[in-house]
């Protein structure tokens, strides 16, 4: 049996890399690893999500599950973004903060 000795969030664009590193290394992946790379290219929006969850981190204070959940998604407007936050338990955001995080978004990971 495997021991899970740590664990983080981590964003699709991260977890694709460490697929395709792990196929380069050992060549062939099992059949529900080809599945999640196949999913991770249909869905992964940014390249630069690692980038965004920590600016978002260090910038605006979300958490990094939050970070990590909008860096995937990439809400474009208030009320995504609104749905969002709400993981971030016992924090009230201003419209300026959500400014802040949408532009944080638009910059690192233009659509």
């Amino acid at each position: 049996m495997t021991e899970v000795l740590s664990s983080k969030d981590v964003t699709y664009a991260e977890v694709l890399r460490i697929i395709e590193a792990i196929e380069k290394e050992y060549g062939e992946l099992d059949r529900i690893t080809l599945q999640v790379r196949e999913y991770l290219k249909n869905f992964t929006k940014c390249d630069k999500a690692d980038e965004l969850a920590e600016r978002l981190i260090t910038e605006t204070g979300l958490s990094r599950p939050t970070a990590v959940v909008v860096a995937n998604i990439l809400p474009t407007d208030k009320t995504e973004l609104r749905v969002i936050l709400t993981l971030e338990k016992g924090k009230t955001f201003k419209e300026d903060d959500l400014d802040k995080i949408l532009g944080i978004v638009s910059e690192v990971c233009p659509q």
